[in-house]
């Protein structure tokens, strides 16, 4: 009778010290599971490393770090910068006056000593009014203010636009100047008139400097208009088949969102399905 009520007691006794057991071993997992898994103040911390910078004159808008500034420019500011007038430079040197400036912004680091030559990023307005496209903006203005006066063509040649892009959903045209400082990338982006003719075409030249953690191309990726939240393309060619049938079923450029804007940002957009 007690060697059998010793051996109860000792499988009570085991089965406390297993369950005692089961508690730590799930206690460390659920620990260890924590530990490998961000919390979500971690992924809040990471979004707030980014500032947004709005323009709703012109109405668009960028982001970019936190630990930056996003400095508005002028002209008066640039010559100052560069001991001259620009403008003037360029029109006695070309002949012809440059385009119509309207705005730049750069975005800085204030530790600089040269904060604006070294931004990562910067974005000049001009307008537009005639709407050249971007190789014919090129050809008269060259990169100005940045770049500007080479005459002999083959040289000018080598850092023209001719390379594609995709700006807040639309198209451009980019060549480097890899004999300047950071390697620039000039990007043209020709805003168009609105068929509706209440807006000027602009033009818009992005600066990117080249550097390893490619601060300026994330600046620029970010970029969009306004009035294209969902960075909607032009087609090209400007022709839009909406017809359908089993085997080419609607497509997001056939919606009535898309067929919408694009009737007010690309002008030359012919539509076979709008009758």
């Amino acid at each position: 009778m007690q060697r059998g009520f010793s051996a109860l007691i000792l499988l009570i006794l085991i089965a406390v010290l297993a369950a005692i057991g089961v508690f730590y071993i799930k206690s460390f997992l659920d620990l260890s599971i924590s530990m490998n898994y961000p919390s979500p103040f971690v992924v809040k911390k990471e979004q707030n490393t980014l500032k947004t910078y709005t323009n709703n004159t012109f109405g668009f808008e960028f982001n970019y770090p936190k630990n930056l500034e996003a400095k508005v420019d002028s002209e008066e500011n640039y010559s100052k910068r560069n001991n001259g007038e620009v403008r003037k430079n360029f029109a006695g040197y070309v002949g012809y006056q440059p385009g119509g400036f309207l705005a730049a912004v750069s975005v800085i680091d204030n530790s600089s000593k040269t904060p604006f030559e070294d931004s990562p990023f910067s974005l000049w307005v001009f307008d537009n009014p005639n709407n050249l496209d971007e190789s014919a903006w090129f050809n008269k203005y060259w990169y100005y203010p940045f770049n500007w006066g080479q005459f002999e063509s083959s040289e000018k040649i080598k850092i023209a636009p001719s390379l594609d892009a995709t700006i807040g959903g639309q198209l451009a045209r980019y060549g480097v100047v890899s004999y300047s400082p950071g390697k620039p990338k000039f990007i043209y982006l020709n805003e168009q008139a609105l068929s509706s003719g209440n807006k000027d075409g602009k033009m818009y030249l992005f600066r990117v400097l080249t550097d390893p953690n490619q601060i300026g191309d994330q600046i620029l990726s970010s970029f969009k208009f306004l009035n294209n939240p969902k960075n909607y393309i032009c087609p090209k060619p400007e022709f839009t088949n909406c017809f359908t049938d089993k085997n080419n079923p609607t497509k997001n450029q056939c919606s009535d969102d898309y067929l919408k804007w694009a009737k007010a940002n690309c002008p030359a957009v012919v539509n076979n399905a709008a009758n």
